[in-house]
């Protein structure tokens, strides 16, 4: 027997839209309840705009940015981890 439509599970487009959606909605709620996010988060925008004025190369730019990328997602990570424990 075929499911109805109401039950099969988001594809394609949609799928890819709702888990975007999902996600600004999860980085809202941490810059809304979480101080350090908060306080990673302002580092963040300083050191990318210090990254992208610096006269290093493109790469040496994207090491810098990517590292204070990492720290974000450690930290949503530890909230997460916060969250359940």
């Amino acid at each position: 027997m075929e499911p109805t439509s109401e039950f099969k599970s988001k594809s394609g487009l949609k799928r890819i839209f709702s888990a975007f959606f999902y996600s600004l909605e999860g980085l809202q709620t941490a810059v809304r309840s979480e101080h350090a996010f908060r306080q990673e988060l302002f580092v963040f925008v300083v050191g990318t705009i210090a990254a992208l004025l610096l006269p290093v190369s493109a790469f040496q730019k994207l090491v810098l940015i990517g590292s204070m990328v990492i720290v974000l997602i450690v930290e949503l990570i530890n909230s997460a981890i916060e969250a359940v424990v």
